[in-house]
């Protein structure tokens, strides 16, 4: 059981993070640089709030939840300007 959880994090994460990734600008590198930034800045992030927030299925519920909105918001967003 622990492993089909795992599974489904890391498909969920890594749906996200390509839908970030593709739909940020036409431009691969600056893509990459954002999130090579953003990447350095979440981890330290994320290590706060680990320590802050005993349940970590609530913290990582909740960092699956944001950047899902953000997509769906980029997707109906881009949407809407066709």
């Amino acid at each position: 059981m622990v492993l089909l959880k795992l599974a489904v994090a890391w498909f969920a994460a890594s749906m996200l993070y390509y839908g970030i990734m593709f739909s940020a600008s036409a431009d691969i590198l600056f893509n990459n640089f954002i999130y090579g930034v953003l990447s350095t800045l979440a981890a330290p992030a994320t290590v706060l709030l680990m320590a802050r927030f005993k349940n970590r299925r609530t913290l990582l519920a909740g960092m699956y939840v944001i950047p899902a909105l953000a997509v769906l918001v980029m997707a109906l967003m881009a949407h809407s300007s066709v």
